[in-house]
């Protein structure tokens, strides 16, 4: 299978990685180093799929899971891929909408509304109330 497991940070950087190279034991794919980032989340993708990466403050990108950088070799850093200090806090793979969670409400995304950048740089996506912020995604 060409399965490829794409893996992000809460900080935005990412690789990815064919899932057959993960063992049942188990890898370190991402070095978050020393700081407070975190892997956040992980979809099954292939090279020509979309991806949808969705900061905190409601801004999103969408990107080919093959403009992800492939993994060179275990516990390196990961690319950045978005230029935003908000946290990712959620990927999804496809172009189907999809719902988002905040810590007020349950929003309809329209996936649409995107359409897939090579630059980092990110579009607004949702407009969301003072004081609230995307928590994940709900497919």
């Amino acid at each position: 299978s060409d399965d490829e497991l794409v893996v992000a940070t809460d900080g935005g950087r990412a690789t990815r990685l064919p899932l057959a190279t993960v063992g049942i034991r188990g890898m370190q794919v991402l070095n978050c180093g020393m700081g407070t980032e975190r892997v956040q989340t992980a979809v099954l993708s292939h090279p020509d799929q979309e991806l949808t990466l969705i900061t905190a403050d409601g801004y999103g990108r969408k990107l080919l899971a093959g403009w992800v950088p492939p993994l060179e070799k275990p516990n390196q850093k990961g690319k950045s891929l978005i230029a935003r200090r908000s946290p990712l806090v959620a990927m999804q793979q496809g172009s189907e909408s999809f719902w988002l969670l905040t810590n007020r409400r349950l929003v309809w995304g329209e996936n649409g509304r995107l359409s897939p950048d090579e630059s980092s740089k990110t579009q607004p996506l949702f407009k969301l109330e003072t004081d609230e912020h995307i928590i994940g995604l709900l497919p």
